[in-house]
């Protein structure tokens, strides 16, 4: 009897052990189908972060041609600044030169219209002067013609 009993209990405790290695079979396949799960999430991750990584790095490379672009206007805008304050400059410049002109024109005008006055004064006095004379010999609207040409020595007389 004793030896079935051992090929039963045997066959028993090797059907327990295949159950046993089985079930740490399956334990490791799902970890293995775990692993590979995160593997291709990682994977994704990865693929993920290379695309942001090369749209980040277009990203600056744009950012940096705009900024270059930008700086040359900014240039363009300071070179022009500095002509138009060139410009701005020699204009005042040629400001104050007119100005002295037309300071100096206005001075000889007053000093010329002083003069006219002064002549137109003397003129006045004159022609007083010779109508006065005029009218002591008696004519008013003739002057002899010696007395034109002497200038008035017949009156040193």
């Amino acid at each position: 009897h004793n030896i079935p009993n051992k090929a039963v209990v045997s066959t028993q405790s090797t059907g327990g052990k295949l159950q046993v290695m089985e079930t740490k079979i399956r334990g490791l396949e799902n970890d293995m189908d775990g692993e590979m799960k995160r593997r291709v999430d990682a994977e994704k991750a990865l693929k993920k972060a290379e695309r942001a990584i090369k749209e980040s790095a277009f990203n600056a490379e744009e950012d940096h041609k705009t900024i270059q672009r930008q700086q040359g206007t900014i240039d363009m805008g300071n070179n022009k600044i500095k002509s138009l304050k060139r410009q701005l400059d020699e204009a005042e410049t040629q400001i104050q030169q007119l100005n002295s002109k037309l300071r100096k024109a206005q001075n000889e005008a007053a000093e010329a219209e002083e003069r006219a006055d002064m002549a137109e004064s003397s003129l006045s006095r004159a022609s007083n002067r010779n109508r006065t004379a005029t009218a002591r010999l008696g004519r008013s609207d003739y002057v002899p013609r010696n007395a034109r040409t002497r200038g008035g020595d017949e009156e040193e007389e």
